[in-house]
């Protein structure tokens, strides 16, 4: 099984910003932590929607050909917010969305073989969410970087413990208390000149059956899963 983990934590460092994005207002980077939270559930759904058929080995080559799997990304992201995907905008935005895509061709061509092999857990869509945001935040040259984080008592992989990924975050603590807490309200502020998204998760029955398997056996359905929290300084 490929190991999983739970939510997501992105953090942008103020000193490694270009100089096209250095200036990020609150209302920018409102816009970028709400529509980078959409476009990676909406990415990971994708994947969701492809489990029963890997966990049986009856998926198609054809269900993940890359034309294939932009359209549904892409219908379903016009669904949630009523706008098309538009990867192609002058400014962070596009930038942000024009990487997802990137990430998005790059997981599913890489993991081919093991999506197509099948078997349970075999490319769960946790692992292929750590998968992407790593991957955008390391195309993004530094603008945002990327961790999937929890309670370290719900992770497979306790390396993921919202204390070890925001040790380098200058409002770690935040984090620490809202995801440690398992608040399940989304929040966003400013704090100390840092807009701070915080979006919880909920654990699906999937999810649960899928920890449970490995170990982990106090989560329930509905529960708390962990948090996108996403951090960007404002100048």
């Amino acid at each position: 099984m490929l190991k999983a983990s739970l939510p997501v934590i992105f953090f942008v460092n103020s000193c490694l910003l270009s100089n096209a994005y250095a200036e990020i207002d609150q209302s920018s980077a409102k816009a970028l932590a709400d529509d980078y939270a959409i476009v990676i559930s909406t990415a990971t759904g994708i994947v969701g929607e492809l489990q029963q058929d890997i966990n049986s080995s009856t998926i198609k080559p054809e269900q993940i050909a890359i034309p294939t799997i932009f359209k549904n990304f892409k219908k379903k992201y016009k669904a949630k917010t009523g706008k098309n995907y538009n990867a192609s905008a002058p400014n962070i935005l596009g930038t942000m969305r024009g990487h997802v895509l990137m990430s998005l061709e790059g997981i599913i061509n890489e993991y081919k073989n093991e999506i197509l092999d099948g078997g349970q857990d075999a490319f769960v869509p946790a692992y292929f969410r750590a998968l992407m945001v790593e991957q955008v935040n390391s195309n993004m040259d530094g603008i945002m970087q990327s961790h999937v984080t929890n309670r370290e008592a719900d992770l497979i992989n306790t390396d993921s413990a919202v204390e070890i990924v925001t040790e380098n975050s200058p409002i770690a603590n935040e984090f620490i208390k809202l995801v440690n807490s398992g608040t399940t309200k989304v929040i966003g502020k400013v704090i100390n000149n840092h807009y701070m998204s915080y979006n919880p998760f909920t654990l699906k029955t999937s999810c649960v059956a899928c920890h449970t398997r490995n170990g982990i056996n106090h989560q329930k359905p509905g529960g708390f899963g962990g948090a996108l929290i996403i951090d960007i300084p404002l100048q």
